[in-house]
């Protein structure tokens, strides 16, 4: 089963992961292989003893059966495969339509052990369990432990995972789906994972107490990117779940101690909102950081239905948007200079906005992007926060005195609408804040605006800012039109969704 969150923070995970596939595609209640000379062999499960004569030469495997079927695939992992390098084993827990949904630890154990998998570099398992011997560990660069199930079982021991890990020296990527049990994890002991000194990412999906209490038994170095999702149940408010991954284990996450540029990010297709939290160093590229999702999750459908999916009605109130924005204060002692906000921005009020800007004084560049169809006073609570003073500052001086870049995505149907951004920088300025290096607006709009106007707007603007480039983009490419910085340039009439180039 594909986690619906693994594709959410591409631009987080390391190319190690993205760029890698695995060789074999899955198919239901097949098994399919590709051997070390590039041929390939499939079966079906019930057939899978047919591919005994050919296993000793399998590079790559793919098994994917149901509870009905796993017992005759389970003699796979008993036959020696000394040139297979990925594996990937997963069991449809639901089954055939009319069948009853099965737990994992309710189904026999694959058995993995170095003297059969001597080669064996990736390792994914979905919704199944296994009993892995020390013996495989040294070799393991990519493992993916996950399971579907929402109820309180869990197929892997934390204490388990605590003692293959140190033997994972060569550990590329870890990623844990709901698969860990955390029982009894006040007994466990504290695990540094610096000894590991390839490992480029973790992470770490499940209800948000047990993240927090996983995390609580690992020390990770600052050089590794950290994802974490909790997934939300109806009576867990996103505050709270936020607050129980980070508070608790700010010491042990040290790339915390980094981090220069926070990103509040809200996805409308998926209902998830991500709090990244990066080093963003002088040669423009991310460093490794952490990534915190939130995500609702539905209540079990009885019977056979999915056991859990995405709630995205959050995603259209802006809920976990709120919750992440104002959550921002657990992460005040971080260096933070840029500030990126982009999601339903009407939800959050013009108080919370404030507490944000007053946290973080050093911020100088600022990027905030609307949803599409926002309402036309969704940003004035923005506005009217940035024109605000500081609450812990003594000499009460502006919230981010040091701001000087200021990026909007939005859509702005009137062009008289732009008086608030220069009202609110004008304010700025009048307690003592310098003007504007760069303001860079991309405003989606309808006929309303025309070249003259964009010129005009322009024009205006230059009040609040050294340049300003001004992006307006209609629905079609007649009613494209672009301005930008001083002295104003040609415009030029641009195809919808490229970016002008000033002449």
């Amino acid at each position: 089963m594909t986690n619906p969150l693994l594709n959410m923070l591409a631009r987080e995970q390391p190319e190690s992961w993205v760029d890698y596939e695995f060789p074999v595609t899955g198919a239901p209640e097949t098994v399919r292989a590709i051997l070390a000379n590039g041929e390939q062999r499939e079966a079906s499960t019930a057939e899978a003893g047919t591919l005994f004569p050919s296993m000793r030469w399998f590079k790559s495997l793919a098994v994917v059966c149901t509870p009905n079927s796993h017992d005759r695939t389970v003699p796979l992992l008993a036959e020696p495969m000394p040139l297979l390098k990925d594996l990937m084993i997963s069991v449809d827990l639901d089954g055939p339509p009319d069948g009853k949904r099965v737990h994992p630890v309710a189904l026999a154990p694959y058995d993995l052990h170095a003297q059969r998998l001597p080669a064996l570099r990736t390792l994914f398992v979905d919704d199944t369990f296994i009993r892995m011997h020390t013996s495989i560990c040294p070799n393991l660069q990519r493992l993916s432990l996950s399971t579907s199930e929402t109820t309180s079982r869990r197929p892997f021991a934390l204490s388990a995972l605590l003692c293959l890990l140190p033997l994972c020296t060569q550990l590329l990527d870890l990623r844990l789906s709901r698969y860990i049990d955390v029982s009894g994890h006040q007994a466990l002991p504290v695990l540094s994972l610096a000894p590991l000194q390839k490992l480029q990412f973790v992470k770490i999906e499940d209800e948000p107490h047990i993240v927090s209490q996983v995390l609580s038994h690992l020390i990770i170095p600052a050089h590794v990117a950290v994802v974490t999702t909790g997934f939300i149940r109806t009576n867990t408010r996103p505050h709270d779940a936020f607050r129980a991954i980070i508070l608790p284990n700010k010491p042990r996450l040290s790339v915390l101690q980094h981090v220069n540029h926070l990103r509040v990010i809200e996805d409308p297709a998926t209902g998830v909102c991500i709090l990244c939290a990066t080093n963003f160093n002088t040669h423009l590229t991310d460093e490794p950081g952490l990534a915190i999702e939130l995500a609702d999750l539905e209540e079990p459908t009885p019977g056979n239905g999915p056991m859990f999916r995405l709630n995205r009605n959050h995603s259209r109130d802006g809920t976990l948007f709120l919750a992440m924005v104002q959550s921002l204060e657990l992460l005040q002692d971080a260096p933070v200079d840029e500030l990126e906000f982009s999601g339903n921005l009407k939800a959050v009020p013009a108080g919370s906005w404030h507490s944000v800007f007053d946290r973080f004084p050093n911020v100088h560049h600022l990027e905030v992007a609307d949803i599409p169809q926002a309402p036309p006073d969704s940003l004035q609570a923005l506005f009217n926060a940035l024109t605000g003073r500081s609450n812990v500052h003594p000499d009460r001086r502006a919230v981010c005195p040091r701001l000087d870049h200021f990026q909007l995505r939005c859509s702005i149907d009137d062009p008289g609408r732009l008086d608030a951004i220069i009202q609110c920088f004008e304010g700025r300025a009048r307690n003592g804040c310098p003007i504007l290096q760069c303001l860079n607006l991309e405003l989606f709009a309808s006929a309303n605006w025309s070249r003259q106007r964009a010129e005009s707007a322009s024009e205006k603007l230059l009040c609040v800012a050294d340049h300003v480039h001004l992006n307006v983009r209609g629905p079609t490419q007649s009613q494209c039109v672009t301005a930008g910085a001083a002295p104003l340039p040609e415009f030029r009439v641009v195809p919808l969704f490229v970016r002008p180039r000033v002449l």
